[in-house]
């Protein structure tokens, strides 16, 4: 028997409905040889401590650090039904598809449960990013051997274990150690974790710098010239020897003095440059940025999860935790469907006049499924009946399709005009960008730059004089604290927080945590009142604070977690095995421990 083993329901029906099984059961769908089952995310969970040993539920410091010779799964609580269904279907079965996401999460689930189940026949990986039938037909015909994609698994298994053991035992060790400091009570329960930790240092971080700020000022020198065309103003371009950590003049009496000096002298146009540049629309939303623009409506990143989640299960949206916004092009076949039914809504008329289905923009890209699971998220082809839907669905909604139909209104064109004069070793620079086409910006008004300087046509060679010279005064601005919605983003820019380069790449690839897994962890945090929200900003208690200041940097820096995605991913390609990775998580837990035994 050929069991088809996907992640979720809803991947389950798509291949039921591609392979032709429309026979349902519970927990299964049947038909044309195959039998389709599916688990609900993570149907498995790693035991508790004391699950290896009753006394692990007092934390005690001479215990650690605790680690099981073997890790046990256990069945979670409310999905022990589906997984007797699986379990069930998987003692029949002969040869096994693992149809789950193509990544190592995706791979973790169903080995997982095949190995719970000690399933011992064929297995076949299927290779597929998308939920169109000929995409799946097309993966089923031509799927990889077990042995291409185990070792996702492998990092998977890694990379769940050494979150189980440094969260359990860095929360038990550092938790007893700051109680101990402070010989009391605590406000909050003490917990650590490999992306939770450096995302509250990320909040700790901004909370001195809100209380560090002072404003300063800086100086900028503004020529003006007269040319044969008209007047423009240009920009001195300052030589890093005189710019101070903010990139201008410190002194405004230094600033005057060159002014002064400048002023009244001929100057040379040594290069000019009239352009048409081209901007494309932004691509279809991944979760983080939904969250922003959701943000900007006054709805919350946890709100904006919820309600897509469920226009994702009535199937009026494509599926929403993706971390790629690019659209495969086998969904090009979709959109004379999705324009036929968005025409009906009266929201969208004005919109898509403005389009042309035929045009076929740069969000059209096949993304290897070794590179993103999944693909923007964009409306279906379900009619919505807008009555039905909250107000907060109509807002997400709305957003979704208006980004979708922008992928049809052409791209955004500037002239850009940019010019550099020479006043003998000096070079003052200016760069103006006028829209000349609005394309997908012409139903986006907050998209639209203005430029209040004009650069008129200029001809390299030509001398013009320096009427005046000022000095522009700029102020250090205040960093901002962040939303719900900016602190998602800035765990996806996590990399400046790295300053070793290798790493720093690393980071940038893979941000703290996942587009799918971003939103969760930070509303986790909210949860435990680690983070709190106020009038929509974000806000670090003063004990969280001091707390993940008493953590050791070798904890809570994102650079932490880019040594150990770097060790993921040797396994992952077979060039360490698991228990190299698992060696070195060891090895830190053994020595950060007795390093910090009173």
């Amino acid at each position: 028997m050929d069991v088809i083993l996907c992640e979720k329901p809803s991947q389950g029906r798509a291949y039921a409905e591609a392979l032709g099984a429309k026979t349902k059961g519970s927990g299964v769908l049947k038909g044309n040889g195959y039998v389709i089952t599916w688990a609900l995310g993570h149907i498995v969970e790693q035991a508790e401590p004391h699950d290896y040993d009753p006394s692990y539920k007092k934390w005690n410091y001479d215990d650690l650090p605790i680690i099981p010779k073997q890790y046990k799964l256990l069945v979670v609580k409310d999905k022990k039904a589906q997984f007797k269904i699986v379990a069930d279907l998987l003692k029949k079965a002969t040869r096994v598809f693992i149809a789950t996401d193509f990544d190592r999460e995706g791979e973790a689930i169903a080995r997982e449960v095949m190995e719970l189940c000690k399933y011992k026949g064929e297995v076949l990986r299927v290779k597929c990013s998308s939920y169109e039938a000929s995409d799946i037909r097309a993966a089923m015909k031509s799927p990889l051997k077990s042995s291409e994609t185990v070792n996702k698994y492998f990092a998977q298994q890694g990379r769940s274990r050494a979150d189980w053991l440094v969260g359990m035992n860095f929360s038990r060790a550092f938790g007893i150690l700051y109680q101990s400091k402070f010989s009391g009570r605590l406000n909050f329960r003490p917990s650590v974790g490999r992306v939770q930790t450096p995302l509250l240092n990320i909040v700790a971080l901004r909370e001195k710098a809100l209380r560090n700020f002072k404003p300063e000022n800086y100086y900028l020198i503004e020529g003006v010239f007269n040319g044969s065309a008209g007047q423009f103003k240009a920009t001195l371009d300052l030589d890093d020897e005189y710019k101070n950590e903010h990139g201008g003049l410190g002194s405004l009496d230094d600033a005057t003095n060159i002014c002064n000096a400048l002023a009244s002298n001929t100057a040379v146009i040594t290069s000019y440059k009239n352009t048409v540049a081209k901007e494309n629309a932004p691509l279809p939303y991944t979760p983080s940025k939904l969250n922003i623009d959701a943000e900007k409506l006054n709805i919350s990143t946890s709100d904006t999860k919820a309600e897509l989640q469920k226009l994702y299960e009535a199937g009026y949206v494509t599926y929403p935790r993706t971390d790629n916004g690019y659209l495969p092009k086998s969904m090009l076949e979709l959109v004379p469907n999705i324009f036929s039914h968005l025409s009906k809504h009266a929201e969208y008329s004005s919109l898509m006049n403005l389009c042309d289905d035929s045009f076929i923009g740069k969000c059209w890209k096949d993304v290897d499924a070794d590179k993103a699971a999944h693909h923007g998220i964009i409306p279906t082809v379900k009619f919505v009946e807008r009555e039905k839907l909250t107000s907060k669905q109509l807002v997400i909604y709305d957003l979704i399709s208006k980004r979708f139909l922008q992928q049809f209104m052409g791209v955004r064109e500037f002239e850009h005009r940019t010019v550099e004069v020479t006043m003998g070793a000096l070079l003052f620079k200016k760069s103006v960008k006028t829209e000349v086409k609005p394309g997908w910006a012409a139903c986006d008004k907050s998209s639209k730059d203005t430029e209040s300087n004009y650069l008129p046509l200029l001809t390299v060679g030509e001398n013009v004089f320096c009427e005046s010279c000022n000095p522009l005064t700029k102020t250090t601005s205040k960093p901002k604290r962040f939303s719900e919605a900016s602190l998602v983003i800035e765990m996806g820019n996590a990399s400046k927080y790295v300053v070793d380069p290798h790493y720093k790449a690393i980071i940038k690839e893979s941000g703290l945590g996942t587009e799918a897994t971003q939103t969760d962890i930070l509303n986790n945090e909210i949860r435990k009142k680690n983070i709190v929200i106020k009038s929509g900003k974000v806000h670090l208690p003063a004990d969280v604070e001091a707390f993940v200041d008493f953590l050791p940097d070798s904890i809570k820096s994102v650079e932490t977690t880019s040594i150990w995605e770097e060790m993921l991913k040797l396994v992952e390609q077979g060039d360490i095995n698991l228990n190299d990775f698992m060696v070195e998580i060891e090895t830190f837990l053994h020595e950060t421990i007795e390093n910090y035994k009173v």
